[in-house]
């Protein structure tokens, strides 16, 4: 993401996820965060345990894919969590445009 400034140290997590997929889903969990804190506590157990620890071999998922089924099951409309998700970026090009929560971290 940001042309390469923000960036996971692997390049492949596991042969399915990339390290800019690590980088996508911690904006989407900021935008939990934001809107439904109360959620996000759980969210981030479920996420843990049915994104990465039990998802494995041949019915594995991308971790988006994971993520947006969760936060679906928890009734917020995924829409609006992609709509932050898009505003995060200064721009219409998210690979390569600076996201606003990750620069924040980075201060």
């Amino acid at each position: 993401l940001e042309s390469g400034l923000d960036c996971f140290p692997i390049n492949d997590l596991d042969g399915y996820n990339a390290g800019n997929d690590v980088l996508e889903e911690s904006i989407r969990q900021k935008c939990l965060w934001n809107s439904y804190p109360v959620i996000w506590w759980d969210y981030m157990q479920d996420f843990y345990s049915k994104c990465l620890e039990q998802n494995q071999g041949d019915n594995k998922m991308r971790i988006e894919d994971c993520s947006v089924i969760l936060i679906q099951d928890y009734g917020v409309d995924i829409d609006e969590i992609d709509s932050c998700y898009k505003k995060s970026f200064e721009g219409l090009n998210v690979r390569f445009k600076k996201n606003l929560f990750l620069h924040e971290d980075r201060k």
